[in-house]
C-alpha cells in the first residue's frame, strides 16, 4: 500500500480503536478502507490485499462486539 502511496504509511498497521461515546456506549471503529479499494489507478493485486485486510478487521471488530474474543 505504501508503493501505491506514501501516505498510506500513517495508518500501518491497520488499526481497531474501542472508544466510549457520552452514553458509555462503546464503539469498535476503524478506517474505512474502502476508500482505498474504490480508487480505480489501483492495481488489481493490490485492491485483492486490501480487501483481504478490511474482511479480515471487519471479522474482528464483528467477533469483539460479539464478546467472542
Amino acid at each position: 500500500m505504501v508503493e501505491y502511496d506514501i501516505h498510506l504509511a500513517a495508518y500501518l498497521p491497520c488499526r481497531i480503536a474501542l472508544l466510549e461515546d457520552a452514553k458509555g456506549q462503546g464503539w469498535l471503529v476503524m478506517m474505512n478502507l474502502d476508500m482505498f479499494i474504490q480508487d480505480p489507478e489501483l492495481s488489481v493485486a493490490l485492491k485483492a490485499d486490501a480487501i483481504k485486510v478490511r474482511d479480515t478487521l471487519n471479522e474482528i471488530m464483528q467477533a469483539g462486539a460479539q464478546g467472542a474474543w
